[in-house]
């Protein structure tokens, strides 16, 4: 009995003890709890929070070589901060003034690993960063560099992941200014690093970013700024930004400047950029673009691109392409200016292999206004071809890369033109190699050579090689029914066949009924430098007025010419040119018959020879001259002549009449001419001959 009453009281004892140490742990958290109670109470009281920004701004300015002032502090302390009129200064230069900074914490959520921003907002602030002379930012200034401590070369991961639900910054404004454009207020056509300012910047968006798993995400719902560059002024943006180790996506994003719209979805997937990656990899991607403007400004892109500050005007684009870089299929790209429409569709091969890249595109129904092109570009090289009016290909396609490749095309032009025909190029041996085939129905050439044209003609050309030394091809032209200025062409057949430095031509013309040309030619070009040729040419009522429709031109040329000479330069040329004229006229002036023999020669004893021996006169010219130069000279001395033979003859007139000549010839002003090596002679037939001595003038008859 005894025994079990002692089991009964250690029982109770044991009983006392535990419900004592219960109630002292239950009191001993109670404790700590109002003390956390009390202690957070006071942190909210304005005596703890003046301490604090005292105590913050004293740490700050201890270990720094600038300076940093707070006027107020607000908030919660555990769960958020405001700082009032925040400013930071070194040397008493501003870096940093902001007037409202607020940051909103959910401390729960580093339970979950999480470091989690309810909130930032920066309002009113401006950001200040200057190079000295010495090219170093004030910012870099503020702290003293750290002490040689052994570098730490082990990694570890980052066990937080990042999200912040609101940052939202209100009226930013933003500067960084080399040493040279220190208080500079220049606008710049273009984006200018060294003298960057933006004002009224104005973000919002929302982020998280896991650096451990390499996931990364952004939303801006607003971003605007007014920057120091005169074209790019961002009104809007906004869009959402995704990467992850599986690839990149873009969504909705929306571009607003003063001059372009601009809408983007794209995405590429089953690629790591955070790892390395093969271009097989890459080439490999599935990847998606879409791209919507209703106008995009080639002045927005010249503010990051200068070299295209040449490309002005707005153009309309409409993009959508999926696939890969190794075989991407383009569904839709079209692109309008003015009253050009430019539409493409097809499939590109090997996009990041340019030696290997193939194109299979369709460009049916494209729309091209010549003067758009001049517009839109601004170049002095830029011909001006807009008397073509409005041309429609109904037929454009292109296969093969830019060095080997086949097109076909049919065009019209709202001058009633029609232009068709394929084209086979190959640039990538050793010799350059053609196949093409155009067919012309009313072309007119006058926007390229100034003659009005309606051109029914068919243009063959097979071969290889450019250059003489190695062209090898076949030209077949023929044009049936067209006309040339107001001449009539019945039919135009044009062979020509090159081959070992040769080039051959027959050229047969049928003009109106009677009217023939034909031309026959030959260039020898074994010795390049110096080629020789030699052409003959046939005429029968020829109609130089017609041809190139002037009235007053109205002539009919039958003569026969056979040339053979060495060179091209006018200055450097061998030529020997036999003429036949007969039963010709012009201005009224009837040829009955007349012989004409021209020989130039470039080099005679020193001097250039040009003979000219013909049934009205002989002219030879010998001396140093330049062919540039020797119409002025001859003009000049042609004063020379009438003033000779005015004072020479003209006591033979009436009074009344060598007065007129008199008075006519002394307002005449004369050329002076001084060191001249040129001399030459007139021999009219049976008439008179002059001599020209250097500028001294001898008349016989």
């Amino acid at each position: 009995m005894k025994e079990k009453v002692e089991k009964i009281k250690k029982k109770l004892t044991g009983q006392r003890i535990l419900r004592l140490s219960v109630n002292s742990f239950l009191y001993f958290i109670i404790g700590i709890l109002v003390i956390f109670l009390i202690a957070f109470g006071f942190t909210q009281t304005s005596v703890f929070r003046d301490w604090l920004k005292d105590t913050i701004v004293e740490e700050l300015n201890d270990s720094m070589n600038g300076e940093i002032t707070i006027r107020e502090l607000e908030g919660t302390i555990f769960t958020s901060i405001v700082l009032k009129n925040t400013l930071l200064t070194y040397d008493d230069d501003t870096i940093l003034s902001a007037e409202h900074i607020e940051i909103k914490t959910s401390p729960l959520k580093l339970l979950f690993k999480i470091i989690y921003l309810r909130k930032i907002e920066i309002r009113n602030a401006a950001i200040y960063l200057k190079e000295d002379s010495t090219g170093k930012l004030n910012i870099s200034k503020l702290f003293p560099p750290p002490d040689d401590v052994d570098e730490d070369t082990t990694s570890s991961g980052f066990p937080f992941s990042f999200q912040v639900a609101d940052l939202h910054l209100i009226d930013i404004s933003f500067l960084h200014q080399e040493y040279s454009k220190l208080n500079s207020t220049s606008v710049y056509e273009s984006m200018n690093f060294s003298d960057f300012r933006v004002d009224n910047l104005n973000l919002r968006v929302s982020a998280f970013a896991d650096i451990n798993k390499n996931t990364f995400q952004l939303s801006i719902s607003e971003f605007s700024f007014s920057p120091n560059f005169r074209f790019f002024n961002l009104r809007s943006l906004q869009g959402e930004f995704f990467a992850t180790e599986s690839g990149i996506l873009v969504s909705g994003l929306n571009i607003v400047t003063d001059e372009s719209d601009i809408r983007l979805n794209a995405g590429i997937t089953d690629i790591n950029i955070f790892g390395d990656f093969t271009d097989e990899e890459l080439g490999d991607a599935p990847l998606r673009v879409q791209i919507e403007a209703d106008k995009f400004s080639f002045d927005d892109l010249s503010t990051f691109v200068s070299d295209l500050n040449i490309i002005k005007g707005k153009v309309s684009l409409d993009i959508y392409a999926d696939g890969t870089l190794n075989d991407l299929l383009v569904n839709k790209l079209d692109i309008l200016y003015n009253n050009t429409n430019l539409k493409f569709k097809g499939n590109l091969k090997n996009v990041l292999d340019f030696d290997n890249l193939d194109i299979n595109a369709d460009l049916n129904g494209s729309v091209i206004d010549p003067s758009d092109i001049r517009g839109l570009i601004l170049s002095a090289d830029i011909p001006d071809y807009s008397e073509l009016g409005i041309i429609t290909f109904d037929t454009l396609t292109f296969t093969g890369n830019f060095l080997d490749f086949k097109t076909e095309f049919s065009l019209s032009t709202t001058l009633q033109s029609n232009i068709k025909g394929f084209a086979n190029l190959n640039f990538t041996g050793t010799g350059d190699e053609y196949d093409i085939d155009i067919n012309t129905q009313n072309f007119d050439i006058h926007p390229f050579a100034g003659i009005n044209t309606e051109l029914n003609s068919n243009i063959k050309i097979i071969g290889s090689g450019f250059s003489p030394s190695d062209m090898k091809s076949d030209i077949v032209i023929t044009a049936v029914r067209s006309t040339i200025g107001k001449s009539y062409i019945e039919e135009l057949k044009m062979f020509t066949k090159a081959d070992n430095n040769i080039i051959e031509s027959n050229i047969d013309i049928s003009l109106d009924s009677a009217s023939t040309v034909s031309v026959i030619s030959n260039l020898d070009f074994n010795d390049a430098e110096d080629p020789g040729y030699t052409i003959e040419l046939t005429a029968k009522n020829l109609n130089i007025g017609k041809i190139i429709g002037s009235e007053e031109l109205d002539s009919k040329f039958n003569f026969e010419l056979q040339a053979e000479g060495k060179g091209f330069d006018p200055d450097s040329l061998d030529l020997f040119i036999v003429m036949n004229l007969h039963d010709s006229f012009i201005y009224d002036f009837e040829i009955d018959s007349t012989a004409l023999i021209v020989d130039i020669r470039r080099n005679d004893n020193g001097n250039k020879i040009i003979n000219v021996i013909s049934d009205i006169a002989d002219l030879t010219i010998s001396g140093q001259y330049s062919i540039s130069t020797i119409a002025q000279v001859i003009s000049a001395e042609a004063e020379l002549l009438q003033k000779s033979f005015i004072d020479k003859y003209a006591f033979l007139l009436p009074a009344d009449e060598r007065r007129e000549v008199i008075i006519s010839q002394q307002s005449k002003s004369l050329i002076e001419l001084e060191h001249l090596s040129l001399d030459y002679l007139v021999d009219f037939k049976d008439f008179l001959t002059i001599r020209f001595n250097n500028s001294e003038i001898e008349i016989d008859g």
